[in-house]
């Protein structure tokens, strides 16, 4: 009987030492770096050496894996992936959205504002549930300890940029002489405790798809457990990985521990924010405590009104890898029956309640990306039937706020909105009708799908000056 594709490649897996896989794995890794070779699919890599792991062990009857043999197995693993997962036939955007949520690990870039972001929404704010005490409970660290820790293991992972000092992927003894020396050896045994990788166990208690074709998508594992213990040493299998967990590592943390309440206060420390960015962009702005003593009785509200016709709603959300990799419509329903739909929901029943004018425009902010882009496409994918139902239940024209007239951002892409708008005489619905126009364009070259594209074409920016940034900013320099 023939071996099933997985089967194959688990049988490869088995033939060779756990160790001379990571090994190899890592000296691949070590080359794709070295040669710049950014559309390398790095997450096959390592899903190898998870993998590893879990299929194989070390034994004097096993092979030695050579890099010749991890190219082998990568093949096996890009034919397995292409026949399952990515089939444009059920639609090019489709598939484009698929490849975008995969290739998030080699296209996400770190700036300062990410670590400031962090300390505004986590550090600006005290509440029933305390987000710093919780976390400083179980990990033994503050969080402002933390994110300096991670912004110093950054810019070790990046010196090449700035000097001769060559990459390799390794926390070297000259890395632990200074974080023992800036932060003390207690807490960064702390750090290095909570950011260890411990094998098999932490494998079972992070991974979330049991589908071995769906875990070629997690990033999960590696971004809440990004130092690799190996050959003496620890390193970071590629250092993507831990932009990453620079940028996500509290809040997975944070949701996975306490997902609870951990969820309801992530949700009001969003909106502060986004408050922060409506406030320092000068625009007039109504917030939803103030919609409601304006518009008694109005039913379901947004939580912020500006430029007169602009509703704003946040939700603290991630993807589920699931959702993320699939993406058929049923998936997408349950996904996002409680935030993308409810929004909408609720920018549709505002614009009819609130007497702005109409058509009214919807700007959804989530945390991280959800990779549903424009109105018109989400549209098409799985908000037409659940809309349309809840149109004719609540009488409500589409009319008031029509799906091309709404689009959905993260707080990153927020703060870039604010910065513009801040800078230059736009507002916030001149960035999105600039965005409207690009993703309606009949001219492939100018054709986005997301809303982040637009901001980096006409306005790229490497640095903010929000002063919501800048007070948190203070806190990382002292």
């Amino acid at each position: 009987m023939a071996l099933q594709p997985f089967d194959k490649i688990k049988t490869k897996i088995h033939n060779f030492t756990r160790s001379s896989i990571i090994e190899s794995s890592i000296e691949l890794l070590s080359i794709v770096e070295k040669e710049q070779k950014k559309n390398f699919p790095i997450w096959f890599v390592l899903v190898l050496v998870k993998w590893a792991f879990v299929y194989t062990k070390n034994t004097k009857f096993k092979k030695r894996a050579t890099i010749h043999d991890i190219i082998n197995i990568l093949r096996l693993i890009e034919e397995f992936e292409s026949r399952r997962v990515i089939d444009f036939k059920f639609g090019i955007r489709r598939g484009l959205r698929i490849l975008a949520y995969q290739q998030s690990l080699i296209t996400e870039n770190i700036h300062t504002d990410v670590f400031e972001r962090q300390l505004a929404l986590y550090t600006q704010r005290k509440s029933r549930f305390d987000i710093e005490s919780d976390f400083q409970k179980r990990t033994n660290l503050t969080i402002v300890d933390f994110i300096k820790m991670s912004q110093y293991t950054f810019i070790y992972l990046n010196m090449d940029k700035f000097n001769t000092w060559i990459y390799d992927g390794v926390l070297h003894q000259d890395y632990w002489d200074i974080m023992n020396k800036q932060f003390g050896h207690t807490k960064t045994k702390s750090f290095e405790t909570i950011l260890a990788f411990k094998g098999e166990s932490d494998i079972l208690k992070l991974q979330k798809m049991t589908q071995e074709v769906y875990q070629l998508y997690e990033t999960n594992l590696w971004t809440l457990k990004p130092f690799f213990f190996f050959r003496g040493n620890y390193r970071i299998l590629h250092r993507t990985v831990f932009n990453l967990t620079v940028r996500d590592f509290i809040y997975d943390f944070m949701k996975r521990v306490a997902p609870e309440e951990f969820g309801r206060e992530f949700g009001h420390r969003m909106e502060r924010y986004v408050e922060f960015g409506l406030e320092e962009s000068g625009k007039s702005f109504k917030n939803e405590q103030e919609l409601r003593l304006d518009f008694p009785g109005s039913g379901k509200i947004v939580d912020f009104l500006t430029e007169e016709n602009l509703l704003i709603e946040c939700k603290a959300i991630e993807l589920h890898p699931r959702a993320g990799i699939i993406r058929k419509k049923e998936l997408l329903l349950n996904e996002f029956q409680d935030s993308i739909i409810k929004s909408y929901q609720q920018l549709l029943s505002a614009a009819q309640s609130i007497k702005c004018s109409i058509p009214a425009y919807g700007l959804v902010v989530t945390y991280k990306d959800t990779y549903v882009g424009f109105g018109s496409d989400a549209w098409s994918e799985f908000l037409e039937r659940p809309i349309l139902e809840f149109l004719k239940s609540s009488n409500i024209p589409l009319s008031v706020l029509p799906p091309e007239n709404l689009c959905f951002i993260t707080i990153q892409d927020w703060d870039h909105m604010v910065q513009v708008v801040k800078e230059k005489p736009l507002s916030f619905k001149d960035i999105m009708h600039m965005a409207f126009s690009s993703f309606r364009s009949k001219i492939p070259d100018e054709q986005i799908m997301f809303f982040d594209q637009e901001l980096k074409k006409q306005f790229p920016i490497s640095t903010t000056n929000l002063s919501y940034l800048q007070n948190a900013r203070t806190l990382l320099n002292n």
